[in-house]
């Protein structure tokens, strides 16, 4: 009986931090890049977005001139930053918001 009243407290402390775990926050963005016109641009942006710390995946779409960029749980990044990134590879950042569910297909 006695070791159960030890156990309970250390027991509810690991089912609070294991919830804490589950319910991370994944951000993802929605970007509007001008100036793609073909696959290699699609490559390009992709490549550029995917090499910054802390990317999880990026899908690029050429017909909509967006991309939506995936984050490791509990991480963030600034527009200056992802703009940078298309820059470098020769394009423009014209816009960036979180995206929704339907632009992240969960």
């Amino acid at each position: 009986m006695v070791l159960l009243r030890r156990a309970l407290p250390l027991a509810a402390f690991l089912l609070l931090l294991f919830i804490s775990f589950s319910y991370a926050v994944e951000k993802a963005y929605k970007l509007k890049i001008e100036g793609m016109h073909c696959k290699t641009c699609v490559y390009r942006v992709t490549k550029a977005l995917e090499r910054l710390p802390d990317v999880k995946e990026v899908v690029v779409t050429l017909e909509d001139g967006q991309a939506v960029v995936w984050l490791d749980e509990g991480k963030d990044k600034s527009y200056d930053e992802l703009k940078q990134a298309v820059s470098d590879s020769g394009y423009i950042l014209n816009g960036m918001e979180p995206a929704t569910e339907a632009d992240t297909g969960q």
